[in-house]
């Protein structure tokens, strides 16, 4: 049984949009949110927007807003990783540390979702598995500077799958009140924010034991050549009907009626696109989920119509294969546009980007390959 920790994702500012009674909410990442209300009460004529400004009363008083947002407390790791087998139950513990202020926190077991680039969110609409067990209490204050323990165990599932989540909700249940305090005057402008701090926790367990009918249940439903920043990418739709979430490869190849074809191009989540090892590439489709996968075409496009054959597979082994149509027209791809050189169309010189230089991350001396797709020399 091993363990890895993940830290929690960086804060993302929040500028509170002041309008009577809204609610104000801000993720910054999948695990982690922040929760705030705004309540305001102004003169006539006071007009207040979501930028940080500085505003003048009719009566020739400024109004001043600034930002300085920290969650409540902090949770490490965000994700534990285990290995075990089915029926195994296995322990887990969470650190969570005050920030410096009292709270009421609560504790909870969640579903949870994937989205289309991979991100995993928690799903109240439905039932949480009854897998999941606290010893730890679910509801506790969290005194300031205060650190203690979220504690509990996981069982493994019976029924065979290579991978199991769990998620926990971790929340401050302070009450968020929208009324404004009564014993200000009315003619005086006011702002005041509630913020909730909430985690979405994981305990991710891998078993081993992966099932091929769930595997062959897996299948691509699009595929298409899209523009990003001026390069060909090709987009893959993954979708996964099974109740079990599934891992596997994906790599495709785009074919020419001559029968040319690219280098397999590995396809990956963008939720793992800033990974730089082979980690980059492992699909993980939780279960009813449906993902986006893209990959770089690397080298020229000569313009035609193309077949783009997608290819899963499980530990080098093909599972499931689809063929989608596709076409290359002459201005589709605008970052390949000006580094190809062409005599007609049968010559081509690649690579279509070069970058040759004395600094890091660039090449001295490069090579490029001429290509005679002709029959004439």
């Amino acid at each position: 049984m091993n363990h890895q920790h993940e830290l929690p994702p960086r804060l993302t500012p929040l500028m509170p949009l002041l309008k009577h009674s809204d609610a104000i909410r801000c993720l910054a990442a999948p695990l982690f949110a922040i929760l705030g209300t705004a309540c305001l009460a102004t003169s006539p004529g006071v007009n207040l927007n979501a930028a940080e400004q500085t505003d003048i009363e009719p009566t020739g008083k400024q109004i001043s807003l600034s930002r300085s947002i920290e969650p409540s407390f902090h949770i490490e790791p965000v994700v534990h990783r285990f290995r075990g087998r089915r029926g195994e139950v296995i322990p887990f513990s969470f650190e969570i540390k005050s920030n410096g202020q009292f709270r009421n926190v609560t504790v909870r077991a969640v579903s949870l979702r994937q989205d289309e680039t991979g991100v995993i969110q928690h799903d109240d609409k439905i039932t949480p598995s009854p897998s999941v067990r606290f010893t730890s209490p679910k509801r506790f204050q969290l005194q300031p500077g205060e650190q203690t323990q979220i504690e509990g165990e996981v069982t493994v599932p019976f029924h065979k799958t290579n991978y199991v989540s769990f998620g926990i909700l971790v929340h401050d249940n302070d009450p968020i009140s929208d009324t404004p305090n009564a014993s200000h005057a009315e003619a005086k402008t006011r702002a005041s924010n509630h913020l909730v701090t909430q985690y979405v926790l994981r305990v991710d367990i891998e078993t081993g034991a992966q099932v091929m009918a769930d595997m062959n249940q897996l299948h691509f439903d699009h595929g298409e050549l899209v523009a990003k920043n001026g390069v060909p990418y090709i987009h893959a739709f993954l979708t996964n009907p099974t109740d079990n979430t599934l891992e596997c490869e994906v790599q495709a190849q785009l074919s020419a009626d001559d029968s040319t074809t690219t280098r397999p191009i590995r396809l990956n989540m963008p939720s793992r696109s800033e990974l730089d090892d082979d980690s980059r590439y492992l699909v993980r489709i939780m279960p009813h989920s449906r993902l986006r996968l893209e990959g770089m075409v690397d080298g020229s496009l000569p313009v035609g119509d193309y077949s783009l054959n997608v290819q899963l597979s499980d530990r080098h082994r093909s599972v499931v294969q689809a063929t989608f149509p596709t076409r290359v027209d002459s201005n589709g791809f605008r970052g390949l546009s000006v580094p190809i050189p062409t005599n007609s169309d049968d010559v081509l010189i690649e690579p279509a980007q070069m970058e040759l230089g004395r600094v890091s991350d660039a090449d001295p001396v490069t090579a490029a390959q001429f290509h005679n797709r002709g029959s004439e020399r």
